[in-house]
């Protein structure tokens, strides 16, 4: 762990940590199994990503948050590996990073706060990614990014950039890992969509005799109207003798 990964936490002896670390495998029997498999998850992508280079940081975080919104994505799609890749494989209609962001953005599956810091983070993994010269989280474009970061941020507000993008990466990680595994969505029964079918035809057949109804009381009077133009009008009366 670098020194600037331990600004929201305080320097600490490796002594220190391991003693914290049995404190937290012990307070987490407390929790449900589903808990503790998060926290872990988060505590294990955390320490990944402190042990990488600025570079590395960035390309590791955002490729583990590209694959886990995939992951959300799919989550939310009828179980069907084939019709899903066709959508989300690489060169697809939703393929690409910044569409998949988009795409969970609509579908609700992202508050706003969460869209656009991937957002910032697709874009600080791309200025990583595209510059071969020496960039570091002390890059004024890049600090000035990940000062923008506002998902869970951490509690000391002078944090380095580097501990800033670490703790929203995992943060975000971690809740996209764990809203992927709630229930995947079903194809509806045959019955199911047969009896929509039903309840649809029998909704127009009573809109349509409604309908009719109205037509016939609208076209009456004008009907009647109509025969008696058509009726010969009376003779004039017959002229006084004179």
């Amino acid at each position: 762990m670098t020194s600037d990964d331990n600004d929201s936490l305080g320097e600490i002896t490796l002594e220190t940590a391991l003693v914290l670390r049995e404190v937290v495998l012990e307070t987490l029997k407390e929790f449900p199994p589903e808990a503790q498999e998060s926290i872990k998850t988060y505590m294990k992508f955390r320490r990944l990503l402190s042990e990488e280079s600025d570079r590395g940081c960035a390309l590791v975080g955002a490729a583990y948050l590209d694959e886990e919104i995939t992951k959300l994505l799919r989550s939310r799609m009828v179980e069907n590996k084939s019709n899903s890749d066709a959508l989300l494989n690489q060169g697809r209609p939703i393929g690409t990073f910044s569409a998949k962001i988009r795409v969970a953005y609509a579908m609700g599956l992202i508050p706003e706060d969460v869209f656009r810091d991937i957002s910032a983070i697709r874009e600080i993994r791309n200025k990583f990614a595209h510059l071969h010269g020496p960039l570091s989280f002390d890059d004024q474009s890049i600090r000035d990014q990940c000062r923008s970061l506002r998902t869970a941020i951490p509690s000391k507000k002078d944090s380095s950039p580097r501990a800033r993008f670490i703790h929203v990466v995992t943060t975000v990680f971690t809740a996209m890992s764990i809203e992927s595994r709630k229930a995947r969505a079903q194809v509806p029964e045959n019955e199911t969509i047969q009896k929509l079918i039903n309840d649809t035809e029998s909704a127009l057949t009573l809109v349509k005799r409604y309908a009719d109804e109205v037509t016939h009381k609208a076209k009456t009077p004008s009907d009647a109207q109509a025969m008696a133009d058509r009726e010969p009008p009376p003779p004039d009366p017959p002229e006084a003798a004179k």
